[in-house]
C-alpha cells in the first residue's frame, strides 16, 4: 500500500513536471517545437523572445525574433501570437462596421435605343420625307457615355445591403440614315417645258446625348473572400430610376443628286435637253425633351437660309430600368460591373404619330404605335468612406 501511494505521488509531480513548460511553435513547419522556459518576451512586432532550454535551464539565454514564431504556449495554456497578428484580429473583431457607408463613384457607359413599332414604317426623330415603300429605318449604335456622382451603402443583417445615391448619367447613341428615291417632276428652263427625272440621295448623321439623373434603389449581398473582409465582391439588383435633365440631337446631312446626274427630258418630243444637279447641306439641332430646335441649310447655287422646328417633344422625361450587376471591393476601391435593361416607353405618342422633326419639304409619315427604351452597360471605378 505504501509502495503504491509513493508510486502515485512521484507519477503525479513526474505529470505536473512535464506540463510546468512553455513551448515555442516555429512557422517553420519543417522544424519542431521547442520546449522551454520564458524569460522575456517583447510586445513589438519586430521584437525577439528570450528563452532558456528547458532541459538546460542553468545554460544559455537564447533568442528568436517574432517573424519565426506561430504562435506560444505557455505553462498555463494560454496561447500567445505575434503581436502583428493580434492587432489584425482586433481590429477585425473589434471594429465595428458602419451602418451607412458614402462613396463616389464615376465611370462609362454604353448605351443604345430598342424600339418597337406597327404598320410596317418607322424612322428616327428626323422625317426625311419618305414613303412607306422606301422606309427610313434607324440604324443605331451605341457609342460611349459617362456617369459620376455619389454612392450610399445602407448595412441591414449581416452581409445584406441597400444600395442606393446620385449619379449623373450621360447616354450617347448615334445613327446614319442613306435613304435614295427617284423622281420625276415637272420642269422648266430657258424656255423649255418637261420633266427633271433621275434620283436623289439622303445623307445624315443624327448624335443623340441624353443627360439623367439617376437614382439606383438596389438589394446587394456582400460575400467576402478574406476573413478581413478588405476584398469582397457585391452581387446587385434592384430599379435604376432616371429623371432627364437634358437631351440633345445634333444631326447634319446633305441631299444630293451626286453630280449632274438628273436628266431635263422635253415635255414634246421626250429628247434629252440637259443635266442637272442638286445638292441642299443641312445642319441643325433639337431639344429631345421639349421639342424646339432648327437648322441652317445652304443649296449648290449658293443661296442659303435657316428653318425652326414646331413639333412636339419626342421623349418623356422619365427612365426606369432594371440594374444588374456585381462590384469587387479593395479597402475602400470599388470595380463595379452592371447591366440597365430599360421597362419603360419613354417615346412621346403624339410626337410619333404625327409628322415628326420635319427636315425636308416632303411630309412623310408617322410611325404606329411606336415604342422605345435604353439599354446601357456601365463600368464604374469607385472609393467608399469606411
Amino acid at each position: 500500500m505504501k509502495r503504491f501511494i509513493i508510486l502515485f505521488f512521484v507519477t503525479f509531480f513526474a505529470i505536473d513536471l512535464i506540463q510546468a513548460q512553455d513551448i515555442i511553435v516555429p512557422k517553420d513547419k519543417t522544424k519542431s517545437r521547442l520546449t522551454v522556459v520564458l524569460t522575456k518576451v517583447s510586445q513589438e512586432p519586430q521584437g525577439i523572445v528570450e528563452y532558456k532550454d528547458y532541459n538546460n535551464q542553468e545554460g544559455p539565454t537564447y533568442t528568436m525574433p517574432w517573424s519565426q514564431i506561430n504562435m506560444i504556449i505557455t505553462i498555463d495554456g494560454a496561447t500567445i501570437y505575434p503581436p502583428e497578428e493580434i492587432a489584425e484580429v482586433e481590429e477585425t473583431s473589434v471594429k465595428k462596421e458602419k451602418t451607412f457607408v458614402f462613396g463616389v463613384v464615376a465611370g462609362m457607359n454604353m448605351s443604345n435605343f430598342k424600339y418597337k413599332y406597327s404598320d410596317g414604317f418607322v424612322g428616327s426623330v428626323l422625317n426625311y420625307g419618305y414613303e412607306k415603300s422606301l422606309g427610313e429605318t434607324p440604324n443605331y449604335q451605341s457609342e460611349m457615355g459617362y456617369n459620376f456622382g455619389v454612392t450610399l451603402d445602407v448595412k441591414l443583417v449581416n452581409n445584406f445591403f441597400i444600395k442606393t445615391g446620385l449619379v449623373y448619367t450621360n447616354h450617347k447613341v448615334s445613327n446614319d440614315f442613306n435613304g435614295k428615291y427617284e423622281i420625276a417632276e415637272v420642269f422648266s428652263d430657258e424656255g423649255y417645258v418637261g420633266y427633271l427625272i433621275g434620283y436623289m440621295y439622303d445623307r445624315f448623321e443624327e448624335n443623340y446625348s441624353l443627360n439623367y439623373l439617376d437614382v439606383p434603389i438596389l438589394a446587394s449581398y456582400r460575400l467576402p473572400l478574406t476573413k478581413n473582409k478588405k476584398l469582397n465582391i457585391q452581387f446587385n439588383a434592384g430599379l435604376n430610376v432616371g429623371i432627364g435633365l437634358s437631351g440633345k440631337l445634333d444631326y447634319s446631312g446633305y441631299n444630293t443628286s451626286d453630280g449632274y446626274n438628273l436628266t431635263f427630258v422635253d415635255y414634246y418630243s421626250g429628247s434629252i435637253i440637259d443635266y442637272y444637279g442638286r445638292d441642299t447641306y443641312i445642319v441643325g439641332s433639337m431639344d429631345l425633351f421639349s421639342g424646339d430646335g432648327s437648322y441652317d441649310y445652304s443649296y449648290i447655287t449658293g443661296s442659303s437660309g435657316s428653318e425652326n422646328i414646331d413639333c412636339a417633344n419626342p421623349y418623356k422625361r422619365l427612365n426606369l430600368g432594371l440594374n444588374l450587376g456585381f462590384d469587387v471591393e479593395f479597402v475602400g476601391i470599388n470595380l463595379g460591373f452592371s447591366y440597365v435593361l430599360g421597362l419603360n416607353n419613354y417615346a412621346n405618342s403624339s410626337f410619333w404619330t404625327n409628322s415628326r422633326a420635319q427636315i425636308t419639304e416632303y411630309a412623310g409619315n408617322g410611325v404606329k404605335d411606336y415604342k422605345q427604351h435604353t439599354n446601357s452597360i456601365n463600368i464604374t471605378l469607385g472609393y467608399k468612406i469606411r
